[in-house]
């Protein structure tokens, strides 16, 4: 095997001049000089894709896993960041290029009060300093541009908090996405890093109001939460030797319906919002390419949120419904349409949990039957769950992962006077 210097491509593996693949420069976010493979006596490596992975994906894993191996991450000039502090990274961030730390020799922790903003390229490589970036549980670490280029090297990142607002007077709860990155159709790299106890939490919905005519108004549904560490929207993710533990994604709980007014023959208590979603505790994808070689996600977890009670009705008005719960969805890592490739990783101790359903209110006129309880929904793919999109995987191992379904409610009780009315049905179980 003979390497050489090649311009103008990023990845290039020949045999005796002839070019077996090569991928043009323009196709990888760093231009310069890279080395070229070339077999001159051994035979070409053979990839072997298990468990049927369409042709599609082992046409893109086997360049992807040759890049990982063969071409080195380029070795630009980079400048020394000395006082370790958020200011410095501020500035590192606005105006770009590579750097560097030089934090002494105690390990240290920067922690954030507000979220860098990448608006052009950057490089930070935490080499040999032990260093730690924090959102403190209060803010996101990184929001990545449009066609921007984020590379983080040798870097613990931890507690970064997405949040969505709580919503009042039946205005929704807001959604949060990517507790520690946000990638916003940019191309984010992240090599030997670890990142850990990052969550995004969708806000509650607000609870319904009475109305004018005496109804009870809607309780509003629950924010969804995607991408408990990234959300990759749109964009590129390019993973290698990262570690993802302990971080998480939880939905917002619907809000309560109203109770409705005495008037007439009586007005209709308001329904229950439905309880928010979350997927993707790690990574959530959306339409975007990911790549994932040997890494480690573990102890990360989803957890749908409950949907709000029905109000309750007046005289001859029906009671409201209560709202749907939200479901939980790949703890590890949800793909949502986009095309996702794992080569080498292990999935461990990830739990994907759905919520319970509300019970059924009991009758409360005249021989009036119970109402029935609301389902539980869905705890889906502990480890991964795919929605649509391209999933390609080898030599990864999946152990210990778990999915729980949420309970379905109980159903409520008929009225005791005169014949008596009838008990609700219980909810079916997620």
């Amino acid at each position: 095997m003979k390497r050489s210097l090649s311009t103008g491509y990023s990845c290039r593996l020949q045999d005796r001049g002839r070019d077996l693949f090569s991928l043009p420069a323009k196709h990888f976010p760093y231009p310069g000089v890279y080395a070229t493979t070339e077999f001159r006596s051994t035979r070409m490596p053979t990839f072997v894709v298990r468990d049927k992975i369409p042709a599609r994906t082992a046409r893109l894993a086997w360049p992807l896993l040759v890049f990982f191996l063969w071409v080195p991450f380029p070795g630009a000039r980079a400048d020394v960041i000395d006082d370790c502090s958020e200011a410095s990274l501020q500035a590192a961030a606005a105006n770009g290029g590579s750097y560097t730390f030089n934090c002494g020799t105690n390990a240290t922790t920067i922690i954030l009060s507000n979220t860098i903003v990448v608006t052009v390229d950057l490089t930070l490589d935490g080499a040999g300093q032990g260093l730690v970036i924090s959102g403190g549980n209060s803010v996101r670490l990184f929001l990545v541009n449009s066609n921007v280029h984020l590379t983080l090297k040798n870097l613990v990142l931890t507690n970064g908090k997405a949040a969505g607002a709580d919503g009042t007077n039946g205005v929704g709860g807001g959604s949060a996405a990517g507790g520690a990155i946000y990638n916003d159709s940019g191309s984010v790299t992240l090599v030997n890093s670890t990142l850990s106890g990052h969550t995004a939490a969708g806000g509650n919905g607000g609870n319904g109001v009475v109305q004018l005519n005496g109804s009870g108004g809607k309780g509003a549904n629950g924010g969804n939460a995607s991408g408990g560490a990234i959300l990759n929207n749109g964009g590129s993710l390019w993973l290698t030797n990262c570690t993802f533990a302990t971080n998480s994604g939880s939905g917002g709980t619907g809000g309560t319906g109203a109770d409705a007014t005495a008037g007439g023959n009586g007005n209709d208590g308001g329904s229950g919002g439905n309880g928010g979603s979350a997927s993707g505790a790690t990574i959530a994808n959306v339409g975007g390419i990911v790549a994932v070689y040997d890494c480690t996600f573990s102890k990360n977890g989803v957890t749908g949120a409950k949907g709000g009670a029905g109000g309750n009705g007046t005289s001859l008005g029906s009671d409201g419904a209560n709202g749907t719960p939200g479901d939980g969805l790949g703890s590890g890592l949800f793909n949502d349409g986009g095309t996702v490739t794992v080569l080498f990783s292990t999935f461990n101790g990830n739990t994907a949990t759905g919520a319970n359903g509300g019970n059924g209110k009991p009758g409360t006129t005249l021989e009036a039957n119970g109402a029935s309880g609301a389902g539980g929904s869905s705890g889906s793919g502990a480890g991964i769950c795919n929605n649509g999109g391209v999933l390609g995987m080898t030599n990864c191992t999946f152990y210990g992962n778990s999915v729980v379904g949420g309970k379905g409610g109980n159903g409520g009780a008929g009225d005791t006077s005169g014949f008596g009315g009838d008990g609700g049905d219980g909810g079916p179980g997620g």
